[in-house]
């Protein structure tokens, strides 16, 4: 089980994964984008590829990090605040 605050006290200290972050949240950005336009209906995952210029492949890991649970994907987007929203008690 991950332990949220620990994770938190890490990115604080000065962890590598604190240089990922902007990343990850670029990802799930994306992935938003995606998942709403496969909803509009219309376009396809590799019509989606092309026009960003990434495989089918990266499409379908994008989409995948959307199944995270939400509390993580929640704790994730909460990274550029002063206080993360999930502490584990």
């Amino acid at each position: 089980m991950i332990d949220l605050g620990k994770a938190c006290e890490r990115l604080r200290g000065g962890d590598a994964a604190v240089s990922r972050t902007p990343r990850l949240l670029a990802s799930l950005a994306l992935a938003d984008e995606l998942r709403a336009r496969l909803v509009a209906g219309g376009v396809s995952r590799a019509e989606l590829a092309r026009e960003h210029g990434i495989t089918r492949a990266r499409v379908t890991q994008l989409l995948a990090l959307l199944s995270l649970p939400a509390e993580v994907l929640d704790w994730i987007r909460c990274q550029g605040a002063d206080e993360p929203s999930l502490s584990r008690t």
